[in-house]
């Protein structure tokens, strides 16, 4: 899961939470709320029962004066009532706004820590693939290498089998005539023998024949020479 994932899970739980702790407080509240009018309703009927058997056989003045303090106290007590239920109500919501708080500040911690967790992972990750780059490029480069040394392996090879299958030819000059010279020119007539030592037949031949002059005294080779091509 990326980071996104992670943040969008940490809200909706921070969410939840907070919905959580706003529904108990509501119900929290509503229970002091109640516990408070059961109070009030209680010291009610205690006051009437007071009032209809104490200060009704009273005399007519002490019967007022009983009801106004059975009354007053009546109040006095309600207001008791409200003023505790307002601190209980204060009281309890003062504690889950700073439960609350501390639900946020830990969420924000696990916020922090998801986000360095990540950073990490993706530098890890990250690292991980420049490595994993460096050694596809070097098994790159080996493999090309390996191909343009198999490359050059190849060419050799043909080279050599061509070498090994071509024609070889070979010359000897085996007949000499004097060179004579007239109206048309010189004229020399030569004897050669062709040979081909070679693994095929040579199907194309060019036969070139030039005029070198040697000083006289100087020896000529006449040994048989293979051709280049």
């Amino acid at each position: 899961m990326g980071l996104r994932g992670r943040l969008i899970v940490a809200g909706l739980g921070a969410l939840i939470v907070a919905l959580t702790l706003v529904g108990w407080g509501a119900s929290q509240q509503a229970n002091y709320g109640r516990e408070a009018e059961d109070q009030a309703a209680e010291n009610a009927r205690h006051a009437d029962y007071d009032i209809r058997y104490r200060c009704v056989p009273l005399p007519p003045l002490h019967e007022r004066n009983c009801v106004i303090d059975t009354r007053r106290e009546q109040r006095d007590y309600q207001r008791h009532e409200q003023e505790l239920y307002a601190q209980k109500t204060s009281a309890f919501w003062t504690f889950l706004i700073g439960s609350a708080a501390v639900v946020g500040m830990l969420l924000s911690a696990v916020g922090v820590f998801l986000v360095f967790f990540t950073f990490g992972e993706t530098r890890r990750a990250n690292i991980l693939n420049m490595h994993e780059n460096v050694r596809a490029t070097r098994r790159a480069l080996a493999s090309a290498s390996q191909t343009a040394a198999a490359v050059a392996a190849a060419n050799r090879s043909a080279d050599a089998a061509h070498d090994a299958n071509r024609p070889w030819l070979e010359l000897e000059l085996f007949h000499a005539e004097p060179l004579i010279f007239d109206g048309n020119g010189a004229h020399l007539g030569l004897g050669i023998k062709i040979r081909n030592r070679g693994s095929s037949p040579a199907t194309h031949m060019l036969v070139v024949s030039r005029l070198i002059p040697v000083p006289i005294g100087e020896a000529i080779d006449t040994s048989p020479k293979k051709s280049i091509d």
